[in-house]
């Protein structure tokens, strides 16, 4: 066998022992879960905007990015009942929302980006998961609250919300 040859099989040999070490030996980095019996801050949410939905001014958590609108309330130990998440999308679609990670229960409302309440799903428990839930026809935003704000608040499904405030912080 030529030095050439040899030293091939030994810069593969090498190659792939580099490559077994790192997809074997590299840590795998989880997202930090929050037991159920942790208290998740108001500063978790921020930047929070002021909002008024239907009669009820509560404080709006955006997730407008791929990455927030993924976590969403995952991972959290309660939502504040003055806090809502606002998923805003950039297309109209069927959007489904899963319980992953969730530790407590919720309402979830889909809007459709002339901003009609199109489909309301309430009280989501967490063991539901891994069914997911979704709206009949597109939408553009969703909303998750904490169970009855919005009956408290007088918003059903085919009343308008304005959206605008919203949209003007991701713009």
């Amino acid at each position: 066998m030529s030095a050439f040859s040899k030293l091939f099989l030994l810069v593969v040999v090498c190659g792939a022992g580099l490559v077994l070490w790192w997809q074997y030996y590299t840590p795998i980095v989880e997202p930090k879960t929050v037991p159920a019996s942790a208290t998740t801050t108001r500063s978790y949410f921020e930047p929070l905007i002021p909002w008024q939905i239907g009669s009820r001014v509560v404080f709006a958590s955006l997730a407008n990015t791929q990455e927030t609108r993924t976590l969403g309330l995952s991972y959290t130990s309660e939502l504040p009942p003055d806090i809502v998440k606002v998923f805003i999308f950039d297309t109209d679609e069927r959007w489904s929302f899963w319980m992953k990670e969730m530790h407590y229960p919720i309402d979830i409302v889909w809007v459709t980006a002339s901003g009609t309440v199109a489909h309301i799903e309430s009280q989501v428990m967490p063991e539901t998961y891994p069914e997911s839930f979704t709206p009949g026809v597109p939408t553009r935003y969703v909303i998750e609250t904490v169970p009855g704000l919005l009956d408290s608040a007088g918003v059903e499904v085919g009343e308008a919300i304005d959206m605008r405030v919203l949209i003007e912080k991701v713009i």
